[in-house]
């Protein structure tokens, strides 16, 4: 390894510690507070749901070199664990773990939260599929397609109040649809970053030519949102109905999409 690599796998390793060692202490001292243990325990083993999807692709996708050397997959594992735990503070405005689901212990907040975590996932991971020259072009894709992930997250919320729906409502099938929506939207972002770097121009073009469909999924998402309204007693929220099944359709589209774009070169 060389020493850029070395040093970016300290300073992930680092990030690693003081994100996800902060988040458990902060979640188990807020669990003792009130806090629903269903949602604290689904964040708590989101980390290595989401890190098992990494090491997958690392392990079966990534570049040949990548695959066959262990300190490698360590270094992407750290960089991985890292990203998923800072993109939440740094691509999703309106939606904090520590303000909304710690301290106003807000559900719908974590499923949210939950959503985004494996849609970055799938962004960071789509950015180690294929042949590159080193972990930066790792960081410019995933950087790419979870800015264009926040990009849609703001263009729905400046058509339809959804961000405040999830953080004052606290409507679950709003929040579920919002998750939905994020994991979809990373399926079809993450598989648009995947292949062989030739250049950051040519990885522009080829990510224009497989991202569009998700624009596909905006409309449907702001138009159903536009017409959407909070519920508020339990009879009402019909989770399954105006949450999961919705949510599921966004994540069917963008499974078709994904196939029918074929194998990655």
């Amino acid at each position: 390894m060389s020493g850029d690599e070395v040093f970016v796998s300290l300073i992930s390793a680092v990030l690693v510690i003081a994100i996800w060692l902060g988040t458990l202490v902060r979640i188990l001292k807020f669990s003792a507070q009130g806090l629903l243990r269903a949602s604290s325990t689904a964040l708590v083993f989101a980390l290595p749901v989401c890190l098992a999807i990494v090491f997958w692709i690392l392990r079966n996708l990534a570049s040949h070199d990548v695959r066959e050397d262990g300190r490698y997959i360590a270094m992407y594992g750290f960089m991985g664990a890292a990203w998923i735990g800072m993109a939440p503070a740094l691509f999703l405005p309106g939606i904090s773990l520590r303000d909304d689901f710690l301290e106003r212990r807000n559900n719908a907040a974590a499923i949210v939260l939950l959503g985004y975590m494996l849609a970055s996932t799938f962004c960071f991971a789509g950015g180690n599929i294929g042949d590159g020259p080193g972990w930066w072009v790792v960081v410019f894709c995933a950087v790419l397609a979870n800015i264009t992930l926040m990009l849609l997250w703001l263009g729905v919320n400046s058509l339809a109040p959804v961000a405040d729906r999830v953080t004052i409502d606290r409507d679950p099938a709003i929040a579920t649809r919002v998750a939905g929506f994020f994991i979809a939207s990373g399926l079809i972002l993450g598989r648009a970053v995947a292949g062989d770097w030739l250049s950051a121009k040519a990885t522009l073009h080829d990510f224009g030519a497989k991202a569009w469909p998700v624009l596909i999924l905006f409309v449907l998402f702001a138009f159903a949102e536009r017409r959407a309204t909070p519920r508020f007693t339990r009879d009402e929220q019909a989770v399954f109905a105006r949450g999961i099944f919705p949510a599921l359709i966004y994540i069917l589209i963008a499974a078709v999409v994904v196939l029918r774009q074929g194998s990655i070169e």
